[in-house]
């Protein structure tokens, strides 16, 4: 029960975190689900480096306070972002660790039980096409390339131009870096890339969080609508609206909820997006008010400016993504319980239905 752009995007994911070890599983492309990996020493590796420059940037941000040029209020403000960004990042990272088996067996049982709704109740064309479009895969293929680009690219550029800011590793090696020569810029190129590799897993671990929820939350509303009272659908046949496999749907999908809720439980996600509220408003308050009357600096300042206009547009998309599907999934399951609680079916369904309660993600 998903589109083929969704299954594109989430396999390009899945397949490019595993090569990189920036998560502990392995995306089995044949059967579509995620495999232990067999060693996860490469994992906690990444994740102990970008702890290691999240407490670097916390001891740095004293620093960063006790300076005193025009600049210093933007450059706290910076600070403050990055260390924002990397905290929420080390928090998910830390919540992946404690619950990986648990994330696994949720994303297979939840893949599995749409696969056999689709083979169990879909037409044949339409499981063979793919074409479950429920309007989200462009914010998905926008979130995943734009985050890349920012993360993978331009910071990068961003820590060579700026390398005096106290959010990159150069700023304790400035003396040395200011110096020229051969050894100093192949020092600097190895920062750079050193800055790729944190950044980029801060990336896929975001982009993680993102496509092992947000894919099968669609898919739920897309099962939610087609088994509405008296509904004609393109996609699923008539037995899907009997009462008695309504029954066992509706249960299902409210297994996966509480099942979904057990994970996230620890107040990861309200946090996070508290996070990207305050991102948002900070990176809007840094591009407004940096000007560009510093020419010396011009090229750090509107890379600066790019970014922040960057993070504050992807923060924004995902707490509206994000709000906007959670609660069309409490809503369209509340919609499709009410409708039939009102129809003609017996006492017994009544009674089960009236037993059950639509639970928000």
């Amino acid at each position: 029960m998903i589109s083929k752009e969704a299954q594109r995007l989430t396999r390009v994911v899945f397949k490019y975190s595993s090569l990189l070890k920036f998560t502990p599983w392995l995306f089995d492309e044949k059967t579509c689900v995620l495999r232990r990996e067999k060693s996860l020493l490469p994992f906690h590796l990444n994740m102990a480096i970008f702890l290691l420059y999240n407490t670097f940037l916390i001891v740095q941000l004293r620093t960063t306070l006790g300076q005193r040029d025009p600049l210093a209020f933007i450059r706290t403000v910076i600070q403050i972002i990055a260390i924002s960004a990397s905290t929420m990042i080390s928090s998910v990272s830390c919540e992946i660790v404690l619950t990986k088996d648990e994330i696994m067996e949720h994303y297979n049982t939840a893949f599995s039980y749409h696969k056999k709704f689709a083979q169990t109740y879909c037409h044949r064309k339409i499981l063979r096409d793919g074409n479950f479009k429920y309007g989200f895969e462009i914010w998905m293929k926008l979130f995943l390339y734009s985050m890349n680009f920012l993360m993978g690219f331009v910071c990068p550029i961003f820590a060579v131009t700026g390398k005096r800011l106290n959010i990159f590793l150069s700023s304790v090696f400035i003396n040395y870096l200011k110096s020229g020569g051969l050894g100093p810029n192949m020092f600097l190129f190895f920062l750079t890339l050193a800055h790729m590799r944190i950044f980029l897993f801060g990336s896929f671990i975001a982009l993680n969080c993102t496509f092992l929820f947000i894919p099968q939350l669609c898919q739920t509303i897309v099962v939610l609508g087609e088994i509405r009272p008296h509904f004609h659908s393109k996609l699923t046949k008539s037995p899907a609206r009997k009462p008695v496999n309504v029954v066992r749907i509706l249960r299902a999908i409210a297994l996966l909820q509480q099942q979904c809720n057990a994970i996230i439980k620890r107040n990861i996600v309200p946090s996070s997006l508290t996070l990207m509220m305050g991102m948002s408003v900070f990176c809007n308050y840094a591009v407004i008010t940096a000007r560009l009357n510093i020419t010396t600096r011009l090229s750090s300042i509107l890379i600066g400016k790019f970014i922040g206009v960057m993070i504050s547009f992807m923060c924004t998309i995902f707490i509206i993504f994000e709000c906007n599907i959670t609660s069309r999934v409490a809503i369209s399951y509340q919609r499709t319980l009410r409708a039939w609680k009102i129809s003609r079916i017996s006492r017994y369904h009544k009674k089960i239905l009236k037993s059950l309660r639509p639970q928000g993600v």
